[in-house]
């Protein structure tokens, strides 16, 4: 019986797989892979021009706030990344919280139109449930 060749780690070339020094045949994976990113800059992130402090956020005007311009910038950048990253895979499926910056972002990095995911909107992706008001809505 002939032996496999192995790599520097012990490891059966060519397999990808080896268990207790048995060569397993590769299996054929389905893999997903997941982008996560986090919301532009909004509203509630913008010092004040003046004292440079940011915003209070027990102030109730603060309720899901809006990204700012480049905000929106930010996500149209985040969104050209992971398209390339990704090459010539699709897109199966946008995911966000339902925060309107959050929203904004999804929209903002991946048109609709331009590609032919699934948007979802879900309480469970949101930011923690705090007692500030960037997170109420």
């Amino acid at each position: 019986m002939e032996k496999e060749p192995t790599n520097t780690a012990g490891k059966t070339k060519g397999t990808g797989r080896s268990h207790h020094g048995i060569s397993l045949p590769r299996k054929r994976e389905k893999r997903k892979l997941i982008y996560m990113i986090r919301h532009g800059v909004a509203v509630h992130n913008i010092p004040d021009a003046a004292t440079g402090k940011l915003p209070d956020q027990a102030d109730v005007r603060l309720t899901d706030t809006p990204l700012v311009p480049y905000g929106e910038q930010q996500a149209q950048l985040a969104g050209k990344k992971v398209r390339h990253d990704l090459k010539q895979r699709r897109i199966d499926m946008v995911v966000s919280s339902p925060l309107t910056r959050c929203l904004q972002t999804s929209l903002f990095a991946f048109p609709p139109g331009q590609n032919e995911a699934l948007y979802y909107c879900h309480e469970g992706v949101r930011e923690a449930y705090g007692m500030h008001y960037p997170d109420k809505r």
